[in-house]
């Protein structure tokens, strides 16, 4: 009885330590990467506008004519 205990517990070992390599091994398979080039390329799309182009104004940045606020004086009032 004492070896079929000592079998039993060495086979249960070798098992955990077999099913803690293939998780590893799977996690390594399945490992995600970034996709840098796809990036890249949005990035370069993005900056069509240069300098005066942002998220928020486009790329052709501010009309300064949008900008008034229907007077002619410095104060707009």
């Amino acid at each position: 009885m004492a070896q079929q205990k000592k079998a039993q517990d060495a086979a249960a070992a070798a098992a955990t330590v077999q099913q803690e390599k293939s998780e590893r091994a799977m996690r390594a398979a399945t490992q995600r990467q970034p996709d840098v080039s796809g990036i890249m390329e949005r990035a370069a799309a993005g900056m069509g506008g240069g300098p005066s182009g942002t998220m928020l104004t486009g790329p052709m940045g501010v009309n300064p004519q949008e900008l008034q606020l229907g007077r002619t004086s410095l104060l707009g009032g």
